[in-house]
Parts: structure tokens; sequence; C-alpha cells
């Protein structure tokens, strides 16, 4: 059944114009939720999709300025891999896969692949951790509204996404282990 599941997801995303927030909305609509309240009083919902959902899917328009105030335009991504990393400086996961992504970047360095690092801290708190931490990727900070906006979620932090030549979603990794880094270097070459 499940392979059935993803041949149907995979047939249909090769004709799919939706855009990634698009395609995770309508996914969200027919997901099946359960309500809760927590202790404190907070209400919230867990729900059964999952990133398959917006594999196919067109990366949205977009232009938003760099940790370095120069403009990232998705224009300016046509007919190139991009990888987008998600991730926010006390997350301590998305510490732990930085020195094999940033090992990754250099792999790649004379590739024409996008590394992009989308993070949810500001601009001073990334730039003061960029001092001490080697993380070579293009930063996009204040990540929040673009990862809503944009995305509509990213499944958890950290998270990586692969965006083919043709700007569609290829893969989604949550936590990278050996296995999954091996993975995304082929998935790369």
């Amino acid at each position: 059944m499940k392979i059935l599941y993803l041949l149907l997801i995979t047939l249909y995303s090769c004709t799919s114009k939706e855009t990634i927030k698009e395609r995770y909305d309508a996914c969200m609509e027919r997901a099946e939720k359960t309500y809760f309240t927590t202790e404190d009083g907070r209400t919230g919902f867990s729900h059964d999709v999952t990133s398959d959902c917006v594999l196919g899917s067109l990366l949205p328009n977009f232009e938003i300025k760099d940790l370095d105030d120069q403009w990232l335009k998705s224009a300016d991504l046509n007919g190139q891999i991009t990888v987008f990393h998600f991730w926010f400086i006390k997350c301590k996961p998305c510490l732990e896969e930085m020195p094999a992504l940033d090992s990754l970047r250099q792999d790649f360095k004379n590739s024409p692949i996008n590394f992009i690092a989308v993070s949810t801290d500001s601009k001073t708190e990334v730039k003061d951790f960029l001092e001490s931490h080697a993380f070579n990727f293009r930063h996009i900070v204040n990540g929040e509204e673009f990862i809503d906006e944009q995305f509509g979620t990213t499944w958890g932090f950290p998270s990586t996404w692969v965006v083919d030549r043709d700007n569609k979603v290829i893969k989604i990794f949550g936590k990278l282990s050996a296995s999954d880094l091996r993975e995304l270097v082929g998935v790369l070459r």
C-alpha cells in the first residue's frame, strides 16, 4: 500500500504546478488532525501529514535579503540545484550536523549548487555565531516569516530540502544521519 501511495505522489508531483505552500495547505486541509490542550492551557494539534506531501511542488517566487544585505531571488536559482537548510542556534541537532554540512558545501564549491541556510535567529545572533562556527552557506536570518509564507512548514529543525534545476522539491531530510548524508551527496551529483 505504501508503495502505491508513493507511486501516486510521484506521478502527481511530476505534473504539479503547485508551490510548496499551496501543496502543504492542500495536504493540511485533507489531514486527519488531533486537537489537544496542554496543562498550561495552550492549544495545538498534531496531524498525519508528512514531508512527502510537498515532494514535486515548485519553489515559490520570492525575494529576500540575506545576511550580507544582498537580494536573493528565487528566479536566480533557476537551472541550478539548491539546498535549503533550516536551523536555529539553540537547536542542538542543528549544531551537531553543521560540520558535515559545511564539509559538503566545500566538496561541491566548484559545482553550480546553491547552499542556503535559513535561520529563525536575528542577524546579530547569526553573525556572532558564525564568527566562531564554520557554516559557509548563504544565510537568510529572521526566517520565521519566510518559512511560514513560502514553505508552510519545515517539519521540524533541522530540516534540509533539495530543490532540482526545475525548482521542484525532490528530497526533504530531517536530522541528517550518515546514510542521509550519503543519499544527499548522491542527489547532488
